[in-house]
């Protein structure tokens, strides 16, 4: 998730914001989503077998990895603590945008693109039907701009590094 960097430099920096309490609520809040509403992850290989009217079909590389990771009846365990991680990290994010000078360009931009993905994850959560991981991946254009901004130079070569090697992964399913 391009938002964990933002929970770990959280905890280690800015753990004492103003809106602090955003980081746990949001941490609860996906651990008890993917434990209440875990997504289905059906194999993508019997889909004639499937009426695809009546589940919702989540895909991509977090679907991926769960399924290769853990067996069957496991897989909310890892669907929850990624979800954790997930919203963990965008309330992070959310704290550290709204905690900027209003009179800084880039508190502008980091509490736009906050909102915008509070608005995506909201439409996420909605959608009935084929759900792609990398659906919020559109909705996060300005993030290079606000991971450069907003983070220490150890949280830029860790976020790159880790998405260097979501990259070759990847680039490696579609290659092989």
């Amino acid at each position: 998730t391009p938002f964990a960097i933002f929970m770990l430099v959280w905890f280690f920096r800015y753990r004492y914001l103003v809106y602090w309490w955003w980081v746990p609520m949001g941490f609860l809040l996906g651990l008890f989503l993917g434990f209440a509403a875990p997504p289905d992850l059906v194999d993508p290989q019997r889909w004639e077998e499937i009426d695809v009217q009546s589940i919702s079909l989540f895909m991509g590389p977090t679907r991926s990895l769960i399924i290769s990771v853990v067996p069957e009846s496991s897989h909310w365990i890892l669907v929850s603590i990624f979800s954790a991680i997930g919203l963990g990290g965008l309330a992070a994010f959310g704290s550290m945008a709204f905690q900027c000078r209003s009179d800084q360009s880039i508190a502008s931009l980091s509490r736009i693109q906050f909102l915008s993905l509070l608005c995506a994850w909201t439409l996420y959560i909605f959608t009935y039907g084929f759900v792609f991981d990398r659906f919020i991946l559109a909705w996060t254009a300005a993030m290079p701009v606000l991971w450069l901004a907003m983070l220490p130079r150890w949280a830029w070569i860790l976020q790159g590094l880790l998405l260097v090697v979501h990259l070759v992964l990847l680039a490696s399913s579609w290659i092989w």
